[in-house]
Order: C-alpha cells, then structure tokens, then sequence
C-alpha cells in the first residue's frame, strides 16, 4: 500500500504546506528504490497538486513502500528541525499501477491510521495533545488525484515529531507505504500574513505563475524577494497578487512591515532551446556510489535541474540533489552529474539557461544491457517479472524530457562489468567493448535523432593513489580493465564528437576500491564538463561531425563553410544554420515566398522562413530592398522589420518564424526579402 501526503502549514491563522526534514520506517522498506526520503522529494506547494495514476510506474523513486509482506501494524515517524505548530493535512492516496495493471488491483492506499504528536525527536519527549485517528479513501484509478483534505480539529503546538501507525489499507496482503508528506505550520501573532500562495508548482515559459497573497492591515511595507517589482502598489483591502517567470527552482519569499515572512518554492523553466538535457548512463560510478558527500560543496543551485524518478518514469523537474536517481538512497555518496551540470552552468552567460539532468545509470551492468531491445539478464522491476531494458527507458525519457528541452549530450561511465573476467550471463567479452561503444553512440544518434550529438566517456579508477593521509594505495585491478580502457581512448578516432576524460590523479575508495571517492566525483564532473565544452567549442564543426567520420572532418575542403559538399546550392554552413543534411541534397525551400496581409487598414508584407533558436544557431536577419541594390535591416536601424506571432516548431530543432515589413506596401512597385546569415 501506497499514500501521498502534504501536510499544510499555517502562517498567521492561514494554511500553507511545510515539509518534514526527515522520515523514518519501522515498516522496512519494499527495496532500495522506496525509500521514506521518498516522502519529501515531489516538491508540492498546495492540494490541487495532482497525482496521475494514469502514469506506470509510479512507485518506485517517487513513494515509500514497506517491506513485502507488512501492510499494517507498523509506524513511519516525520520529524522537523524546529518546533512548529499543526493542524491539518493533505493526502494523495496511491492506487497500484505497474506495468498498465491496477484497474482490477487492489489500490494498496491507506485507509485507517493513528497520529501523535511529539515535543521530542524520534517520538521522544512528551506527548502533545490527544492521538489523532481517522481513515483515508481510497484513490482513484486512470485519473488525475488532487488531495484529501484532513482537519485535525485542533492546533498540535511544539511538535518536533509525528509518529504515523498505519492500522489498516485498502489493498491485499503485498506492503504498504505512502508517496508525499507535508505538514501545516501555525504561526499565530499579531498582524501577519494571513496566506501567500502560487497558483502552479511548475511552468515553462511564455506561461507564467502567478502569486497570490493576503495580509492584514495596516500595511507599512510589503516587498516579494528575488525583487518582482511594487507589490505594495499591487495590493488593495490587504490582497493582491502579480505574474512571475520563475527560472529554475525559485523561492519567492513575501515580507510584511520589514519582519513577517511566508515563502513558495516553485519551479520554472525558459523556452525549450534554454532548457539543456544531458542523459547520464552507465554503472555505479554515474549512478554515484563516492563518499563523503559535503553539504557545502554539493550542494544543488536553482538552474541546474534533475528530470523525473529512475523507475517512476515521471515527468517531473526538481533541482538537482544528490542523489539523482531513485536506485541511491544513501545520501552520503556522490556521483559526477550535479558538479558536471554546475561547471557547466558557470560558464554560462544566459541567466535564462537551464541545465537538465536525466540520470538512468545503473551499478552493476554490462554494456550488452545497453542495446535496443536487450533486457537485463539480472534484474527484474521492482515487484514484478518484468526486466529492465535499459536503453529503451532511457530514451523513453529522453523523448519525455525533450518536450521541454533540447538534448545536448550524453555521459558515460561504464566498464567494470566488462573488464571483470568472473562475470557471467552475459560474459564480459572486453575483447568486444570497442565495437560496442561505438554501436552505442551510433544508436543514441538515430534514436534521439540528433545526428552529431556529443558523447563523453571516461576511464575507470586507477590502480594507485594517495588517499587523505598521504599513504599510496595499490589496487589491483583486472588487467582486462586496460582493454577497454584503450577501446574509450580510441573512440573519438571512430566516432567525430566523442571524448574521453582521463583517470590520472583520481581515487578510488580504500575500502570499495572499485568506485571513485566524492573528491574524484567533482572532479570527474569538472573534466566531464571540459570534455562536452570542448566539442562544442565549434558548433560548425560539432554539426559536420554529424555526417562525417574523424578521418573525413581531416580533409579542409570538406569542413569549408563555403564549400558545397552535395552541390544543391547550399553552402555546407547554411546546411548548419537549416540542419539540413551536408551530404545530401536538399530540394525544400527554407524561405516562403512573400505575401500580403492587410490588417484591416493597410497592406504589409510578410515573409516566412527557417532558422534555429539553440545556443549554437547562427545569426540570422532580414535585410528588404525596393531595388536589389539597396538593402536595410534592424541591424541598420531599427523597424525595418518585426516577428509576427511565436515562432512554430518543426520538431527537428528548426522553427518556423514570420516577419513584417514595418512600413505599408502602399505605393511601392517591388519589395524583396532576403535571409542573411553569419556565425
């Protein structure tokens, strides 16, 4: 059985949500994928969030699961940090959906259950108030779940924890758990804030978020932080509200008379071409297995983003933490992925840029598990017969993040298994490693569609370092691991747009000498980071290594912007600026021809053509001429043209745009449009 709750907070008599800072089980807990951190990880902000059991696989990474075979009669305790004061919450109850089953399944939600109150970590300390004691409906299957409203009735005060006793569920004899939890903080005094809320958890632009407060009067200043302009001037009878663009996870905090405070937390994102998606893929090493994390050095920031649960295939954008994928619970180890995504970021110089990360990585797997259509010999999905197929889940969610991004590149880290002469079904085959890796990369590119797309490999952990104390360790490593080694060292020679980052100065752990320690994780994000920036430190380059081999991208008159590869006319750059293919030709056109439009008043005319919008597109403008001789632009002055409307998306990384001529066509015998482009 599983349950998601939010608890709601209360500032100044009015409800809001605040999540506990941690939560335990003496359930168990089903596999290492449900874990009760699970509880706090949806990123809520109010109950007509919704929960969509229309969605397979759900579960996993996103809810809490007990051991198999305890449906009731344990507890799940949430504590917090500070004392705060309850009196309610809200229930998303989970309906068991895996695979497409669940319409004839029991629900597996909670249904009877217990609440007491503590002043006392762990359900320490004395007992607040009366034991809390109601029961849950049952969610509902194939829809979309918004919240259980629960009203305690009375005001726990105090509360450092809250001990749940499920006494009974809805479903069979299998587990039970729940999926999202927060409380509801009562911060009674004086005049205050009253409610300050936001009408959507998540938005991508040109949609907006929209925050919405009531206060109590009087009013000697009221001020929104990050700065979203005179929200006094905004506020009338003690209420207003204004339309924000949030970029990333944003905190919005509203400030009442200099001391009263009451905060949302949201998450937006840019316009698609801002939204850069890296797919991480492998075993443990990007999984993340080093130790110790830091809370200051990895710590996450708004801009760079994780996407959706590893099982739970949902579509869902968190910021970035450790760890950044559902199959880690441990939250003292690393991986490379949030330092990556944070290197990145700094050399940034768009504040609208967002990087996202899809971490799909596994311990444990043979590079034979990486293939279209190949199962995982191993390892079946939790609770089921079915396998893992991991390449096909990650590009399953590759396409589902690419709704809202643009895939920029894919990390790979990989090898143990492959170099490991004990393993079996499949057998480790290093002797194959190299036509494999290279038939991945092949594969990433058809099936994602982006021809030239940058793939960054890396080496495995040394056989020596020098560990904190100055001591040097030995690790004697499978002599086979120098094979594969050497098949990633080679790639780029078989494969334009490739890398490979090199181990040397890496540690491992002197106890788990097979996994990189956290120092090496950042390190290894740095170099990783390095190794993506340098690929595209020429996207002309990057763009013709799409459709030609190392060897070929050698020859100068082939990567010669000017040159005509195909001889359809085209240069081989403007094929980049119009992604259209180098080596073959192409018989579209990529300008309209001009038409007259009236508006109602008078004649204008209109010209539609393709060009990109990603961070390596080209420049492009429109220059118009009465005479062919004479030719003027916005780069010239300004209104000689303008875009009409949003520009329509072509699905292969090119938009369709539309622009006017700024001054009627009234009285003119010719007009003529042209395209320029340039780096």
């Amino acid at each position: 059985m599983c349950l998601l709750a939010i608890f709601s907070s209360v500032s100044s008599g009015a409800a809001g949500f605040i999540y506990p800072d941690s939560a335990s089980s003496s359930g168990g807990q089903f596999s290492a994928s449900y874990a009760p951190s699970n509880l706090m990880n949806g990123g809520f902000t109010g109950p007509g969030d919704v929960i969509d059991t229309t969605v397979n696989y759900i579960a996993s990474g996103n809810n809490y699961a007990s051991a198999s075979g305890t449906t009731s009669g344990f507890s799940i305790t949430f504590e917090f940090d500070e004392a705060v004061e309850l009196d309610g919450m809200y229930v998303w109850n989970y309906v068991y959906r895996n695979n497409g089953n669940g319409s004839g399944s029991p629900s597996a939600g909670v249904n009877a259950y217990t609440l007491t109150f503590y002043d006392g970590a762990n359900g320490g300390g004395n007992q607040i108030g009366e034991v809390y004691s109601s029961n849950l409906a049952q969610a509902v299957y194939n829809a979309q779940n918004t919240a259980q409203t629960v009203s305690f009735g009375v005001s726990y005060t105090g509360v450092r924890s809250v001990v749940m006793q499920v006494v009974s569920n809805h479903g069979g004899t299998s587990f039970t758990g729940m999926s999202e939890l927060a409380f509801s903080d009562v911060q009674n005094g004086g005049n205050g804030i009253t409610s300050f809320t936001a009408s959507e958890s998540f938005v991508q632009k040109p949609a907006q978020i929209q925050l919405g407060w009531q206060v109590e009067e009087p009013i000697s200043s009221l001020e929104i932080q990050p700065d979203v302009g005179d929200v006094l001037s905004l506020t009338s009878g003690g209420l207003g509200s204004v339309l924000v663009s949030p970029i990333g996870k944003t905190k919005y905090t509203l400030i009442l008379n200099g001391t009263e405070e009451q905060s949302v937390e949201v998450v937006g994102l840019p316009e698609k071409e801002k939204v850069h998606l890296y797919l991480m893929i492998g075993q443990s090493n990007m999984q993340g297995a080093g130790r110790d994390r830091d809370a200051e050095l990895d710590a996450g920031v708004g801009r760079v983003l994780q996407f959706g649960s590893r099982d739970g295939m949902k579509s869902q954008w968190l910021q970035a933490e450790h760890p950044l994928t559902a199959l880690s619970v441990d939250g003292n180890v690393i991986g490379m992925g949030l330092e990556f995504g944070k290197t990145l970021l700094a050399s940034q110089s768009d504040p609208e840029v967002v990087v996202g990360i899809i971490n799909h990585a596994m311990g444990s797997t043979a590079i034979q598990w990486w293939a279209p259509g190949a199962p995982h010999s191993k390892k079946n999905r939790p609770g089921t017969s079915e396998p893992y197929y991991l390449y096909d889940e990650a590009i399953q969610r590759v396409n589902a993040a690419k709704q809202y991004g643009v895939l920029k590149g894919v990390l790979w880290h990989q090898g143990e298994y492959n170099s490991n002469p004990s393993q079996s079904n499949p057998a480790a085959e290093w002797d194959l490693y190299d036509e494999r890796i290279q038939a991945l990369v092949d594969n990433l590119r058809s099936d994602t569609g982006v021809a030239w797309l940058p793939f960054v490999c890396g080496k495995l952990v040394p056989s020596s370092w020098v560990n904190d104390s100055g001591q040097t360790i030995n690790y004697n490593r499978p002599s086979q691991r120098d094979i594969v080694e050497a098949a990633m060292a080679d790639l780029p020679n078989h494969r334009s747009n490739t890398a490979c980052v090199e181990n040397i100065g890496l540690r491992g752990m002197d106890n788990e000498m097979i996994h990189f320690d956290a120092w090496s994780q950042r390190e290894l994000g740095q170099r990783y980071a390095a190794a993506m920036q340098q690929i595209y430190s020429n996207p002309f380059l990057m763009y013709m290594g799409g459709y030609y081999d190392p060897s070929e991208l050698q020859d100068s008159e082939i990567i010669d912007p000017d040159g005509d590869n195909d001889g359809d006319g085209r240069s081989n750059f403007l094929e980049n600026a119009f992604l259209t293919n180098p080596r073959l030709p192409d018989v579209f056109s990529v300008l309209s021809s001009p038409v007259i439009i009236n508006d109602g008043a008078e004649d204008f005319a209109e010209l539609s053509f393709i060009r990109r919008y990603d961070s390596e597109a080209p420049n492009y403008w429109v220059e118009v001429s009465e005479d062919l001789v004479s030719w003027v632009s916005n780069q010239d002055s300004g209104g000689v043209t303008e875009e009409m409307g949003s520009p329509q998306s072509n699905g292969n990384g090119t938009w369709t745009t539309t622009v006017r001529h700024a001054l009627p066509e009234s009285g003119k015998e010719h007009l003529f449009f042209r395209v320029k482009v340039s780096e």
